[in-house]
């Protein structure tokens, strides 16, 4: 799925990572097989859009919103089909002892909530002697939920106001084989809102990645 939705993929067998960072151009696609009122479908021309939420104290879930070309043909199921499944590790709650790293700027924060999205916008062509899904745009941003800090130490109002860029990451997961990262080498902040974090003060703040020598996010599988 990642690189149905416009991601390079980086296999590093010595350092054990599988790292998707996004690119321009050079898109993939994909076919989409499915069972849909007891028919067998194949869906053809796929490209997707990639959402996380890891809030804490909860599970972390991936969605995808898939968009294809000339709708979908009702086949007979092709033979041999079979479902792989190796190395599955049961998921893990985001929280104190499964989530060891959360910083903005540098900094270390409490954070209740945090959604990655890539911002692909799909557009489907279907005419006359051409098919084609293509991300037209891509807007990448992360959604977070801080606890507040006293603003003699950090002012994000004013890091904000300023449009100051900085990095933005997070790591969920302590062992080999079950650790996920994001990394935001830089985003700018929108303004932040107070926000309730069970009777503590927190900020939502919505994250936007820009572009950085070092690419716009990672999510490297460790």
């Amino acid at each position: 799925m990642f690189l149905l939705s416009g991601h390079a993929e980086i296999i590093d067998a010595g350092a054990g990572t599988v790292t998707y960072k996004p690119i321009t151009e050079g898109f993939e696609y994909g076919v989409i097989a499915f069972v849909q009122d007891g028919q067998f479908h194949i869906g053809h021309k796929a490209q997707c859009e990639i959402k996380l939420d890891a809030n804490a104290g909860e599970i972390g879930w991936w969605g995808f919103e898939i968009t294809m070309t000339g709708g979908t043909i009702p086949i007979e199921p092709p033979t041999g089909l079979n479902q792989v499944i190796s190395g599955y590790q049961p998921p893990k709650a985001v929280n104190f002892s499964n989530t060891p790293i959360f910083q903005l700027g540098g900094q270390d924060f409490a954070n209740s909530k945090f959604a990655h999205t890539t911002g692909n916008e799909i557009n489907a062509l279907d005419i006359v002697n051409h098919q084609s899904a293509v991300i037209g745009d891509r807007k990448p941003k992360a959604d977070i939920t801080i606890g507040a800090k006293a603003l003699s130490e950090v002012n994000q109002y004013q890091q904000a106001w300023d449009g100051e860029e900085m990095p933005l990451l997070l790591e969920h997961g302590k062992v080999a084989g079950e650790k996920i990262r994001f990394q935001y080498p830089a985003v700018s902040l929108s303004m932040p809102t107070p926000s309730d974090i069970q009777g503590a003060l927190g900020y939502d703040i919505e994250c936007t990645a820009m572009d950085h020598a070092d690419g716009v996010y990672s999510i490297i599988f460790s």
